[in-house]
């Protein structure tokens, strides 16, 4: 976490320019960086701070898995990425880039830590009153890097569903 308190959110596009305003930009010049580049240029978005945080556990006695969960309607589209990491009997999520709920927190089952990131995600668009049916879980591996937006939504949305539970 001490390394990743270092990165911004925000993103560097195909141009080398820095936004750390998230608009439609993202459509026409975002490009997922490499880890090396997320930490070199000190800003990333979501997407590229896990691809950062799974190099950075890369070595540890423990795997991680990448989630991005994800409401797309006709008139919006909202994602998230996050980590996961299991130690002993314990699932861990480790949040950076979503500044709320930054840490790393500690639950007894999968499923238990993903109904909090979901809940906490519907939490955060209660504005268009989102329900768990309305959004889409992903386990995904790690993708190319400087792939642009859509390419990376493709990646994710084409790798292992996972199924929601509404408690």
């Amino acid at each position: 976490m001490n390394i990743m308190n270092t990165i911004q959110y925000g993103f560097m596009d195909n141009k080398s320019t820095i936004h750390k305003i998230i608009n439609n930009k993202l459509d026409d010049c975002y490009i997922l960086q490499r880890p090396n580049e997320v930490l070199s240029n000190k800003i990333g978005l979501g997407w590229d701070q896990v691809e950062l945080e799974r190099h950075l556990f890369k070595g540890h006695d423990f795997s991680t898995e990448s989630y991005f969960l994800l409401y797309f309607s006709s008139t919006d589209c909202f994602t998230h990425t996050f980590l996961v990491y299991q130690k002993e009997n314990y699932y861990y999520w480790f949040e950076h880039s979503w500044e709320k709920y930054k840490g790393i927190h500690k639950y007894n089952s999968k499923d238990e830590l993903f109904k909090d990131v979901i809940d906490k995600f519907i939490l955060d668009h209660k504005d268009i009153d989102l329900s768990y049916s309305d959004l889409e879980l992903f386990q995904y591996k790690k993708p190319k890097y400087h792939i642009n937006h859509q390419e990376f939504i493709n990646h994710c949305t084409a790798s292992i569903k996972v199924k929601i539970f509404n408690s």
